[in-house]
């Protein structure tokens, strides 16, 4: 039903930005691109997807669940094609869940998903640590947002510390664990504590936590990286570099907030109006971009329809064969 409402609520925001002429396809022209330019972009495009193949490579290791890095891999590319063709940002987890409950039916269904939460929230954390590095930065273009910064700044180190503390301390974690139970949110709670666990897993090491958010962090950084290079207007400077990045990471946060169809809509727009607000130029021409660098993402994902395929049929041949 919510995916429902948010299809409907994408397509009103497409509705208006449409009318009122903050999106015009018909004035993108695939000429305008160089063609070995794009390869590239797909390249770049693909590698994060790798990257978060190679993410959740080790969060499983971390659980010491063995799988290769192929088969993560798959399943990543998978659930990166139903993340971008299905309504809501989820719909790719959901087979990422089914195929690690395949590949380890002993182990409890509930514990094999929050693996993938935590896959999520540590994505999550890098997505944090961009947008207030993001917003540094836009404090040196604009220093009448300065107390804006700081209050991100503050919020940023408070949630860190917090997380520090529930960690490190137990009776943080029985009081939430036992508040959560009492509010009948009993699998929020069964999340949170594996979240605990894996945390405070004696494998998982703050050298090794690094390492997740520096392989996220790299997965946005790419990201900007591929915008930057499908901007066909004036010439590239470091300059220009730094504000695209702080636009597209601030598009990226509200790009993830689950109220509309993979964020469909509301990244065109909140691209368009801080480009047109930072580099004053035509709020039409990057929505089109933003709108481009999607477009390519569903491009890039179709390999993930091929795996998917060949799972099904692994699966269909193996029922057949039992029978």
């Amino acid at each position: 039903m919510f995916n429902i409402f948010k299809f409907i609520f994408s397509s009103i925001i497409l509705y208006f930005l449409f009318k009122f002429k903050i999106l015009d396809i018909s004035l993108i022209n695939i000429n305008n691109y160089n063609f070995f330019n794009l390869i590239f972009i797909i390249l770049l495009m693909f590698s994060t997807v790798v990257l978060t193949s190679v993410r959740l490579y080790f969060i499983l290791r971390f659980f010491e669940l063995k799988l290769s890095l192929k088969y993560v891999f798959s399943i990543t590319y998978i659930g990166y094609f139903f993340n971008q063709c299905l309504p809501g940002g989820q719909g790719g987890d959901i087979f990422k869940a089914i195929y690690l409950i395949k590949k380890y039916p002993n182990l409890k269904k509930f514990k094999l998903i929050s693996y993938l939460v935590i896959d999520r929230i540590v994505g999550l954390l890098a997505l944090i640590i961009v947008f207030s590095i993001s917003i540094y930065f836009l404090n040196i273009f604009f220093r009448d947002l300065i107390g804006l910064g700081i209050i991100l700044l503050v919020i940023t180190i408070l949630f860190f510390f917090l997380l520090f503390v529930f960690i490190k301390v137990k009776i943080f974690k029985i009081i939430i664990y036992n508040l959560l139970t009492f509010l009948y949110l009993h699998k929020i709670s069964l999340l949170i504590n594996q979240a605990f666990e894996f945390f405070s897993n004696k494998c998982v090491t703050f050298k090794g936590i690094f390492l997740l958010l520096i392989i996220s962090i790299s997965t946005f950084i790419i990201s900007v990286i591929s915008i930057i290079l499908l901007d066909n207007g004036e010439i590239i400077t470091f300059n220009k570099i730094i504000k695209i990045y702080l636009v597209t990471s601030i598009t990226f946060f509200s790009n993830s907030i689950p109220i509309s169809f993979n964020g469909l809509g509301i990244g065109e727009y909140i691209f368009s109006k801080l480009s047109n607000f930072i580099f004053n130029g035509n709020i039409t021409y990057y929505a089109n971009l933003f709108l481009i660098y999607r477009i390519i993402m569903v491009i890039v994902s179709l390999p993930g329809l091929l795996l998917f395929i060949v799972f099904k049929n692994k699966n269909i041949n193996k029922n057949y064969a039992r029978h």
